[in-house]
C-alpha cells in the first residue's frame, strides 16, 4: 500500500542530458527538452540571469524519481513551494497612528481654577470624548494634595460614556478635607490618577478658604 504522504512520480523515467543539477523538485541544465509532466522555463526570463539555462519542474505534487530514495520530499509547483511572500511594514506616525491605536478616554476639571470654602465638596469632571473602539473606559482616582500628602478623602469614579452627549459625559466628586488647618495663599493641588495605572493623568491648583477662621473667634 501507498504511504498517504508519498506524492505522486512524474513518468519520466530519466534523467534528461545537459543536466547541471538535479533533486527530486527540480532540474536544471542546459537545452533541456520538452515534457508534459513538468513545468519549463529558463532562468534569463525568470531570474534575470545572463547565461540561458532552463529548469524543470514537477507539475502538482509530483516528484521527480530518478533522484534518490523515496523518502518523504514535498511536492513540485505548488503555490506553497515556490512562492516567497513579501510583507510591506510601514509606521503610521501622527494622526494616523493616533487613530489606529487603543487608547484610554481623558478625564478634566471644566475650570482651570478652583476653590474650596467647605471642608466638603462637589467637583465637576468631564469626559473629554466619548468611548469606542479605539478609546478606552478609565477609571480615576480623585483627591487633593498638598506636595505629595493626600489632605482629603479619595474618590474613585469610572468614566465609559459613549454617547457625545456633554451632560452624560459629566460626573462630580464629594471630597471631604481630612483637618481644618489650611493657609488660603498656600498651593493645593486637585489630582486625578489613573486608578489600575497608579499615573497622574491631570492636577489643577485649588485655594482653600474655609469660612470658620481666626477672624471668628
Amino acid at each position: 500500500m501507498r504511504s498517504s504522504w508519498c506524492p505522486d512520480r512524474t513518468s519520466l523515467a530519466e534523467k534528461p542530458e545537459n543536466t547541471i543539477k538535479s533533486k527530486k523538485r527540480y532540474v536544471i541544465g542546459h537545452s533541456l527538452p520538452a515534457a508534459k509532466d513538468v513545468w519549463q522555463g529558463s532562468t534569463r526570463q525568470t531570474a534575470g540571469t545572463t547565461s540561458d539555462t532552463q529548469f524543470w519542474i514537477p507539475k502538482g505534487a509530483n516528484r521527480f524519481h530518478f533522484v534518490g530514495g523515496a523518502h518523504f520530499v514535498h511536492g513540485g509547483a505548488m503555490p506553497q513551494e515556490i512562492v516567497v511572500p513579501v510583507l510591506t511594514v510601514n509606521q503610521l506616525r501622527g494622526e494616523k497612528a493616533e487613530k489606529r491605536t487603543k487608547r484610554k478616554v481623558g478625564v478634566i476639571s471644566p475650570k482651570s481654577v478652583l476653590k474650596m470654602v467647605t471642608n466638603i465638596q462637589r467637583f465637576d469632571l468631564i469626559q473629554t470624548e466619548s468611548v469606542s473602539e479605539q478609546v478606552l473606559p478609565v477609571t480615576v482616582a480623585v483627591a487633593i494634595f498638598e506636595g505629595e500628602q493626600p489632605i482629603s478623602s479619595e474618590e474613585v469614579v469610572t468614566f465609559d460614556c459613549s454617547t457625545d452627549s456633554m451632560s452624560e459625559r459629566m460626573k462630580q466628586v464629594r471630597l471631604s478635607l481630612l483637618g481644618s488647618d489650611f493657609d488660603r495663599k498656600k498651593d493645593y493641588f486637585l489630582v486625578i490618577r489613573d486608578k489600575d495605572l497608579h499615573t497622574e493623568l491631570e492636577r489643577y491648583r485649588i485655594t482653600i478658604d474655609l469660612a470658620f477662621t481666626d477672624d471668628f473667634f
